[in-house]
Formats: structure tokens, sequence, C-alpha cells
């Protein structure tokens, strides 16, 4: 079976299949398994993130309403990049990840989720609330 120039090997033996790429390394599908579960564990903690984003951007949006102003361009922009930053590091997170072992990919999920977390609560904590209205 040859995909994208890469032989992949499938080994039976009689409880799992064992995958070998053109590296020779082995990979099993419990450790295919294993990077799915973590890489959806994670997608879930991101996705929290990106809850909370719009959240902020409902409420700001809301609270702009009730006091008859609008939302600034900085504004904006800061509500937006909460919005988009996470989905972006996620993926980073991901790729970078992708053809190491399962520990590896969780520590790396585990890094950017925390640039995540430290990038959203600087923005908050830096850029008072009156700085998203005209």
């Amino acid at each position: 079976m040859s995909s994208n120039s890469q032989e992949v090997n499938v080994i039976r033996d009689g409880r799992y299949s064992q995958v070998t790429n053109v590296s020779g390394r082995a990979v099993s599908r419990r450790s295919i398994l294993w990077t799915w579960i973590v890489s959806i564990l994670f997608f879930f903690f991101y996705a929290f993130a990106v809850f909370a984003a719009l959240g902020n951007l409902i409420g700001v949006t809301q609270i702009a309403n009730v006091l008859g102003a609008n939302i600034s361009f900085v504004g904006w922009i800061v509500l937006i990049i909460g919005i988009v930053f996470p989905p972006i590091i996620f993926g980073l997170g991901v790729w970078l990840g992708r053809k190491r072992s399962v520990l590896s990919r969780a520590l790396v999920l585990l890094a950017g989720l925390g640039l995540v977390a430290i990038v959203m609560i600087n923005t908050l904590q830096s850029i008072r609330l009156g700085t998203f209205f005209i």
C-alpha cells in the first residue's frame, strides 16, 4: 500500500495490528487510539476557551447596547483575537505533535493551552472595559 510516497506495512499478530511507516517506526493501533483520545480531550479544553471568548463578545456587545455606545476598533480586534487564537494554537499543537509519542503530543497541547490561557488572562487584565467602547 503506497500513500504519498510512503509505504505502510501492517503486521498482524493475535491481539492487535502493528503499523510501520517508511522510517521503520512501529506504531500500534492502541497508540493511535490513545493519540486520538488525547487530541479530542484537549480539543474540548480549547473549545472551552473559544466559548469563553464568544461569551465575552456577546457580553460586551450587550453592554454596549445598554450603554448606547459602539464597540471601538481595538475592542473588536481583542474580541476577535480571543475567538481565533485558540483554534490556531490547537492546530499548531496537533501539527507539531503529529509524529511524536502520545505523551509528547499531550505536553505540546498542554503548553499550547497554557499559552492560550496566558494570552487571554493578560489581555483581559491589561485592557480596561472602557477601552472597548467609543
